[in-house]
């Protein structure tokens, strides 16, 4: 078993996103089936364990990781046998003059996904740090005299911001990713309650959103944190009652007692 040190997860969904004239986030979905997890991890390794491992890498490829913690992102608990794809593999020295030991990166390739349970993604959105982006709702032009004139853009979407969740236990952030890998490319009901005014002074934080990018962080060996990308929709006033789902447009909720996204 090597204990690797460091890890940095990230995962691939099988989404692309592209955005409409009037700045709406349009999602293409090739289904869950497609999701996979890619990760980088330093390590310091014996002799033994570098010869094993570099046996794989120039062979087969394949590696099987046995190692403490959640290597590849809060859903996949290493401790027993979990099979990659070696991608990279980069020999950063040896650690002393003995050579007994060396310093290792690897990066390495996780998936199919199982198909993720709904999840809960509240816990990462009740607190954390927002970083907005107000994105003009007109066209503006600066005329010969100096003064300026502007014109109706038509632009459905004029906030955005980058937010940032962090000292989640694995647990917490394990079901945020669930919930993310479920919400996909749908819309998400917001009801943000409390001061943190995430698109701004002034605008009212309850909204639907769309999360087009996410990234989870291994901030320690207990904790993690989420690094989303909100965007607010100005079209759409979320219902208290219900929110929408996956891609089916089912609606779940009604009596509070499957209600997602509801504080």
């Amino acid at each position: 078993m090597i204990s690797w040190e460091t890890t940095e997860p990230e995962y691939l969904l099988g989404l692309e996103w592209s955005e409409a004239a009037d700045g709406t986030p349009i999602c293409y979905d090739d289904g869950a089936a497609y999701d996979s997890i890619r990760a980088k991890l330093t390590g310091r390794l014996t002799k033994a364990e570098l010869e094993e491992l570099e046996t794989a890498y120039t062979t087969t490829r394949g590696y099987d990781i046995i190692s403490t913690g959640y290597l590849l992102g809060p859903e996949i608990d290493t401790s027993t046998s979990v099979h990659v794809a070696l991608l990279d593999l980069v020999v950063d020295g040896p650690t002393d003059s003995s050579i007994n030991l060396y310093d290792v990166t690897i990066s390495v390739a996780y998936g199919p996904l199982d198909a993720p349970p709904s999840g809960d993604i509240s816990k990462a959105l009740n607190g954390g740090v927002p970083y907005h982006m107000a994105h003009p709702t007109t066209l503006a032009y600066l005329l010969c005299d100096g003064d300026e004139y502007s014109v109706t853009a038509g632009r459905a979407v004029d906030r955005e911001c980058r937010w940032y969740a962090s000292g989640l236990s694995t647990q917490d952030a394990r079901e945020a990713v669930q919930a993310l890998r479920t919400i996909r490319g749908s819309q998400y009901a917001w009801y943000l309650t409390g001061i943190v005014e995430p698109w701004g002074p002034g605008v009212d934080p309850i909204a639907m959103i769309w999360i087009p990018s996410w990234q989870v962080v291994a901030e320690s060996n207990l904790t993690w944190g989420i690094e989303m990308q909100l965007i607010r929709d100005t079209g759409t006033i979320p219902d208290p009652y219900f929110v929408m789902i996956g891609n089916d447009a089912d609606m779940a909720g009604d009596d509070g007692s499957e209600m997602i996204g509801v504080l």
